[in-house]
């Protein structure tokens, strides 16, 4: 984490493999895009959970999803995940995790990092979680991946309340 990824080399093998694949690069981005819409509609239906916006002018290609789940401690998102990985085996990665490289706190090529005080961006960052996205997911595992999430927050929330 001392560096910013590039990770702009390639082999001449790798670049022969991956030339007939630059053929289905908007077919391959409107089905992950599909599938992410498909998703972010059903997990929005969960009144704690918040999908950010996409910039207009941007392109996006969804093979993995961020949202925020409103109003739940680091400990209930910890417990939320590893429910979801115990109740249908996916990830929710937290992105407030010093472990977690996306964590811009764990970005040693930021000069003066510690030194930053963003209050919002850290309340932001402790709420809000990462997951893939399959290429090929079906509509029943979009379901099952919605409903699972929705389960998991709701179970963390009433064992709060308890």
């Amino acid at each position: 984490m001392t560096e910013v990824n590039f990770s702009l080399r390639m082999t001449n093998i790798q670049g022969a493999i991956l030339l007939p694949q630059v053929a289905q690069i908007d077919v391959r981005r409107e089905k992950h895009n599909i599938i992410y819409e498909k998703l972010t509609t059903k997990l929005s239906e969960h009144p704690r959970i918040s999908v950010p916006p996409m910039e207009p002018d941007v392109t996006p290609v969804y093979d993995s999803l961020q949202f925020s789940i409103a109003d739940v401690t680091e400990e209930q998102i910890l417990s939320i995940s590893k429910r979801v990985k115990e109740l249908a085996g996916f990830k929710l990665d937290l992105f407030g995790l010093m472990e977690n490289a996306r964590n811009w706190r764990t970005w040693r090529f930021l000069e003066d990092c510690d030194q930053l005080n963003l209050p919002l961006t850290e309340k932001i960052i402790r709420a809000t979680v990462d997951t893939r996205l399959s290429y090929d997911m079906t509509d029943a595992q979009i379901e099952v991946m919605a409903a699972t999430i929705h389960r998991a927050i709701d179970e963390a929330i009433m064992r709060k309340r308890d």
